[in-house]
């Protein structure tokens, strides 16, 4: 058995920690799902569910997702940006349903395109995993001015949807023997819909929701 997979096992008799509020949790979910399985075969001895570290290898990945805006007040365009000296922008996410899991969950928050001259990336990505409030600041290249600048707020209704793609494994030893076995199961098999986990082909959805606050810190 892969040294990798031994360490990272999960025996059938783990305490999971709880969770507050309506947090969904992978890692409860696929031991729901080893428990109904367990009534059948009966001989699961244990099961792992981690990151893969390859798109080939077992193991599960989700790719980052743009996190995609509405509603927004006030509503500011992009050209607006660039007749102010935008000196530094804040996005931060209140999930209203947050998602844990054992990797990363990252939304890309797109910079409005007049600031891509300015700041050092044209993007902002924020981990959304195990989280209900996360933050990322950007700040423009350059030293800071001596006049001083204007604070303004947005804030808006968001949503994300990750694709979580891979597989995740449990072992059986033979009931008349030593003999150990490795059954591998496609993470899409975690389907849930009570809890927004949704099949999606050979993926497994999910898709966070919340209000999106956005401080734009410029000079006139």
């Amino acid at each position: 058995m892969d040294p990798r997979v031994v360490l990272s096992i999960l025996a059938l008799t783990v305490k999971l920690n709880p969770v507050a509020g309506n947090m969904v949790n992978l890692m409860e979910q696929a031991a729901i799902f080893i428990k109904q399985r367990n009534a059948s075969v009966t001989n699961i001895t244990s099961w792992n569910l981690t990151e893969a570290g390859t798109h080939e290898s077992v193991g599960v990945h989700a790719e980052p997702t743009h996190i995609r805006e509405a509603n927004c007040k006030p509503s500011i365009d992009d050209p607006w940006y660039g007749t102010v000296d935008v000196r530094m922008i804040t996005v931060a996410l209140k999930i209203s349903n947050p998602l844990r899991s054992p990797f990363n969950l990252l939304g890309i928050v797109r910079l409005p395109e007049p600031t891509h001259a300015t700041f050092p990336n044209t993007t902002l990505i924020l981990n959304m995993n195990n989280e209900t409030h996360v933050k990322r600041r950007i700040r423009r290249i350059g030293k800071r001015p001596n006049k001083r600048g204007v604070a303004g707020m947005q804030v808006c209704y968001f949503t994300a949807t990750v694709y979580l793609q891979g597989s995740f494994m449990y072992e059986t030893k033979a009931i008349n023997g030593n003999e150990t076995n490795i059954h591998v199961v496609k993470i899409q098999e975690l389907r849930n819909d009570s809890v927004g986990l949704y099949a999606h082909g050979n993926s497994l959805q999910y898709t966070f929701h919340g209000r999106l606050e956005r401080l734009i810190y410029f000079i006139r």
